[in-house]
């Protein structure tokens, strides 16, 4: 079969496949923030790990000498042999014994509120039978389901993808990688393709790469393509969402001269002669989000592929390009061979892989409607799928034989949103039509008369639990104030919340009229999948209980690529409701989805509250100073409920199927030098080494 130079992934399932409680996601890979589609379990911008000091790295160096070769941390898995797992366990090898994860898990502790659901099941797979070997052919191919009702969005290239599963397509082939690796606490560590380094006082990041790697033409990787990278974000012409102050880009010196077209280059990227060294300058002091996975962009394009693109259709025209689709370029352990538009993605084995060679014959990605997930997996078709909630209830009534349910804390929040603005140059506007919407009385009724406690217990299985803060407890929890209690049901609560804002008067059918006297309506748009289902009619019927008419955009459930076009369009628009979940990367700094500057802001709003909050939690001080930057996160909390631009729904738990003959698979995050968010992936050992035990699926026989 002959080889595409294709994009390429690191086994990470449910960025592809996740299901949130009532949205949409958007994938970030390494950079903060991007939608993918959710169907129901649980889906994940820019964080940090719960309990960590602020500012503190351990592995990466900070405030050495400028530019002092760093070197690989100890422990370091370069030139690992084929095979080989961390710590000298054997391909199939149980990785010891499951520890307590009650209350803690890769050391940072786990919320009270998931501790019950996270204790029903395992995080990693204990099948120590014998693997099958290399050129098995089709009977070793590893084959995973992406559950979703929608067609899949071929977008590979990290620049420009925004898709959850794309973005985990590109990242099993190494195009969606980061250069710098993380610690179990998603610190930026030294363990990865390149070094990391910031000195403070110069204000200077310094990379240096560590490994030999090579793009999947043969093409040395080099931090020239990570500067390549740089300035196509950065050019004028960029039509991705990443130009915004959480990759750091815009900090960058030199960046607003090379945009205004007064230098061809960016200045404050210095390259070494031999492309391996890299000093990036900052005009502003870096954030304390910046020295955590995902906190500054560290993802490369490669030069060579890409520019020829630009030579033919310009900037515009990068993101129809079939070298940013289903030929984009990657660096992993498997390549994109065979892409079936919207339906199915194959991949086969990248034996130059600077990890080792891949222990499975190839990966097979297919598009599977969510209804029938439980079928398919007990016929054995799939060897892992994101299983949803939806799917649980079949699953504890015919406790099937052949497959395991798999359990993480999900890194998904999702919020039902609230369209109070547009984006326009890069700035968020808010609206001046003078909806009720834009009423905070308005939006806090609305958000009482939302029962998340019956959606989390009805289509969540119990597994879902209201969320109570606009933090997040994947990477969260100490922050998180235990006080809070989100918005609680209360159908009372919201009419007495209405009634003295001077909603009073009512129509004929018993639907509130504006302050003005006139009929007021809200359009709530969003796209089908089980949870939908059951939460957009609970809602619509609650909302009329309090007098609020709320009808569906376009008169029901919409297209995934319809409704992903109309919240990300930066125009206000004509929708006023939506559900909206995310992929998180790991610190809780809010600015990914809540910056003034961030196309993820999804409901276009700010205010000066949220600015100067966000500056504390940006500044020099909150870096060096935990208990400053533990008050301003209190502040944002009750700011957030305050204003109230969305509702936060759930908070959730990630469940993945496997089928009983997959090894090698764990959730126990370490820091191998693996470069991938960590969301379900093979954290300990990597997902070149997953691994197979017989020629076919098991079936459940019973």
């Amino acid at each position: 079969m002959k080889k595409k130079f294709l994009s390429i992934i690191v086994l990470m399932l449910p960025i592809m496949l996740v299901a949130a409680a009532c949205g949409s996601a958007l994938t970030i890979g390494p950079a903060p923030a991007a939608p993918a589609d959710l169907t129901a379990a649980g889906a994940g911008g820019a964080q940090e790990p719960a309990g960590a000091q602020s500012g503190a790295t351990p592995g990466a160096q900070i405030d050495a000498a400028p530019g002092a070769p760093s070197g690989a941390a100890p422990g370091a898995q370069l030139g690992t042999s084929p095979g080989a797992l961390p710590g000298g366990a054997q391909p199939g090898a149980t990785p010891g014994a499951q520890p307590d994860e009650s209350a803690v898990i890769r050391g940072v502790p786990i919320h009270p509120a998931l501790r019950v659901p996270m204790a029903q099941f395992p995080s990693y797979t204990t099948n120590t039978n014998p693997i099958l070997p290399r050129g098995t052919g089709a009977n070793n191919v590893f084959r995973f389901a992406i559950a979703s009702n929608s067609p899949l969005i071929e977008l590979f290239l990290p620049t420009h993808a925004t898709d959850a599963f794309a973005g985990a397509i590109g990242t099993l082939g190494g195009s969606n990688m980061a250069l710098v690796s993380a610690t179990a606490g998603f610190m930026l560590s030294n363990n990865g393709i390149a070094t990391f380094h910031y000195d403070r006082a110069s204000n200077v990041v310094v990379l240096e790469m560590q490994a030999d790697v090579f793009w999947h033409d043969g093409v040395p990787l080099t931090l020239d393509d990570l500067v390549f990278a740089y300035e196509v974000i950065a050019h004028p012409d960029y039509t991705g969402l990443r130009f915004d102050a959480v990759s750091q880009i815009p900090n960058v010196v030199g960046v607003e001269e090379f945009r205004n077209g007064e230098r061809s280059y960016i200045s404050g990227l210095v390259l070494s002669n031999n492309n391996r060294t890299l000093h990036i300058h900052y005009v502003d002091p870096l954030p304390p989000a910046a020295l955590y996975a995902g906190g500054i962009w560290l993802v490369a394009i490669p030069r060579h592929w890409i520019t020829p693109v630009i030579e033919e259709v310009g900037h515009e025209g990068i993101e129809n390009h079939v070298r940013a689709r289903e030929e984009t370029l990657g660096f992993g352990p498997f390549i994109i061979d065979t892409v079936v538009p919207g339906e199915s993605v194959f991949l086969v084995p990248n034996d130059n892989y600077w990890q080792g060679a891949p222990l499975v014959d190839g990966v097979s990605a297919q598009i599977i409607h969510t209804d029938l997930v439980s079928a398919a997996m007990r016929a054995g078709e799939f060897d892992a799928v994101a299983y949803s909630t939806y799917n649980l209830a079949e699953f504890n009534l015919n406790r099937p034989t052949n497959y395991q349910l798999y359990a993480w804390p999900s890194n998904a929040t999702t919020f039902l949103n609230f369209r109070l603005g547009g984006i326009e140059n890069g700035e968020v506007f808010l609206r001046d039509d003078n909806h009720p919407i834009t009423n905070v009385a308005i939006r806090r009724a609305l958000a009482h008369a939302v029962d998340r406690e019956a959606v989390a217990y009805s289509v969540g299985q119990g597994l879902w639990v209201p969320a109570t803060s606009v933090l997040h407890p994947f990477n969260a929890t100490a922050f998180i104030d235990p006080t809070l209690e989100g918005f609680s049901f209360d159908l009372d609560l919201a009419n007495q919340i209405l009634d003295e804002a001077g909603f009073t008067a009512r129509d004929a059918e018993g639907y509130r009229l504006d302050l003005e006297g006139n009929h007021m309506y809200f359009v709530y748009a969003q796209h089908d999948n089980p949870t939908h289902r059951v939460l957009v009619p609970l809602n619509i019927q609650n909302w009329s209980e309090i007098g609020l008419r709320v009808e569906l955009f376009e008169g029901g459930f919409v297209d995934w690529r319809l409704f992903s076009e109309t919240v990300l369009a930066p125009e206000v628009g004509d929708i006023h409701i939506f559900a909206m979940g995310w992929n998180l990367n790991w610190n809780p700094a809010p600015h990914s989805l809540w910056s003034p500057t961030t196309e993820f802001n999804m409901p276009r709003y700010t205010s000066p509250t949220f600015r100067r909050i966000l500056d504390d939690i940006s500044s020099d001080t909150a870096r060096w100073d935990p208990d400053f930057l533990a008050e301003a996160y209190s502040r944002w909390e009750a700011a957030f409920f305050d204003e109230v631009p969305a509702i936060p729904f759930t908070w959730n738990i990630d469940l993945v199927a496997l089928n009983n003959r997959v090894a090698n698979v764990s959730r126990i995050r370490q820091d191998t030098g693996i470069s991938t968010p960590a969301n379900w992936t093979t954290t300990t050992f990597g997902s070149h080494l997953v691994a197979l035990t017989s020629s076919s699926p098991h079936v459940d026989r019973r």
